[in-house]
């Protein structure tokens, strides 16, 4: 996000317990689960140097659902758009369950959107938020949902992540550090503040995003070093968050 930093969770993660019995902030950072798309560079070599691109990935939503009853634009605050019947929005991870969000434009002078949240969990959204970014650097992340309120009841259904459009994603390479490659991680023109240590598996071959990387020094240009991809695991999940409590500030 543009002045603020967002980091990354590699993990597999289970789902927040259910809302029921519990108090549901009107305001709440949460983190959205990404899938990463089948690797394509397997077998491939590249030498890079600290700030190159070493490999490009794409990334979607794993949570993703269709509204299917149009919302119109938002009174308080003005100025957010409505929803569209047949949009498709991705899930926003909070303490007590997934609220549901539309793309977010990053080109727009202002990227705030609704999201949405099925309160009593019977198929219907009956609660709406606001992100609170006024310019977002990624079309499926905000570092946190405002203003919960009560909505028209609007029907959704089950969609397929695939169904949305992929963000690119770029992975640099940031150097060494006790003798195993470091790397920073772009999701559309956001920077995610934590570098990956690609984590050692045996000498001169490790892992990082759910690759496994043998590299080696390179004899030029200076500092650079050769990566070669041996393959990479099916399932790759991680989280995006804000480090930063936007909300005790």
């Amino acid at each position: 996000m543009k002045g603020l930093g967002a980091t990354l969770l590699i993990l597999a993660v289970a789902l927040a317990p259910t809302a029921a019995a519990q108090k549901i902030r009107s305001a709440e950072q949460g983190s959205v689960p990404l899938a990463l798309d089948p690797f394509t560079h397997e077998r491939a070599t590249v030498t890079v140097k600290p700030g190159d691109t070493a490999w490009t990935e794409a990334v979607r939503p794993t949570k993703v659902v269709r509204l299917l009853d149009a919302a119109p634009p938002r009174v308080r605050p003005g100025g957010i758009d409505g929803v569209p019947a047949g949009a498709l929005l991705f899930g926003y991870r909070l303490s007590t369950g997934f609220a549901y969000c539309p793309e977010i434009d990053t080109a727009r002078m202002s990227t705030r959107v609704q999201c949405f949240r099925d309160l009593d969990d019977d198929g219907t959204f009956d609660g709406g938020y606001v992100t609170n970014d006024t310019a977002a650097d990624s079309r499926y992340f905000s570092s946190f949902l405002q203003g919960l309120v009560a909505v028209p009841k609007r029907r959704y259904e089950p969609a397929a992540g695939a169904d949305l459009p992929a963000a690119p994603v770029r992975v640099v390479y940031a150097g060494m550090k006790k003798g195993a490659p470091r790397f920073n991680l772009f999701v559309d023109k956001a920077r995610m503040d934590n570098t990956l240590e690609c984590v050692v598996q045996q000498p001169d071959v490790c892992d990082v995003l759910g690759v496994r990387i043998a590299f080696a020094a390179a004899a030029d240009p200076k500092g650079a070093i050769i990566l070669a991809f041996e393959g990479a695991a099916q399932n790759r999940i991680f989280d995006v968050l804000d480090p930063i409590n936007h909300l005790q500030r």
